[in-house]
């Protein structure tokens, strides 16, 4: 997959289009992800941004990328780190799951559409119980997985299988 890293301009890209959602200060998680999927088609949307630790300088440029190309992206994966509340990254995915609800209904979408959200949250996350029940509450098809390589897992399935001609929801 083409990588590219925020807030670095994008284009066009290749079709399927994944984004890397969850904590991008702490350990990183998305190298993992990159290197996993590097062997396939699409393109990968990473908001790791080389300088996230003086992120306040470039504030807004960063989260108006990263606004663009969820709203863009095929796929989110949304990873919950042990030891870390990612405020942001509930923000996101509290945003998503409404955004898809409207416009897939409250099954998470059809056998013809598959869900544009997977979510994965660390045994040790504090939050998870909460983020399962939320899940379960507006979008209960969305598959939630407590380990990184089974996020991966989930995430390199969707991308192998991943039709642009089907994917009628943007």
């Amino acid at each position: 997959m083409r990588s590219v890293v925020s807030p670095t301009p994008y284009g066009e890209c290749e079709r399927s289009l994944l984004y890397l959602a969850g904590d991008v200060s702490g350990a990183n998680w998305q190298a993992q992800f990159e290197s996993s999927l590097a062997d396939l088609k699409g393109t990968l949307f990473n908001p790791r941004a080389p300088n996230s630790a003086t992120r306040n300088g470039i504030a807004r440029t960063e989260t108006m990328w990263e606004f663009a190309a969820l709203r863009q992206s095929d796929l989110i994966a949304f990873w919950f780190s042990e030891g870390e509340i990612n405020p942001i990254t509930l923000f996101e995915l509290g945003a998503q799951m409404q955004r898809l609800a409207l416009l897939c209904g409250p099954a998470g979408g059809s056998a013809r559409l598959p869900p544009k959200i997977f979510i994965g949250a660390a045994r040790g996350y504090l939050k998870a119980v909460d983020v399962r029940i939320q899940t379960e509450l507006l979008m209960p098809l969305t598959p939630f997985v407590e380990t990184l390589p089974e996020l991966i897992a989930l995430t390199r399935d969707f991308v192998t299988t991943f039709t642009a001609q089907d994917y009628t929801a943007h």
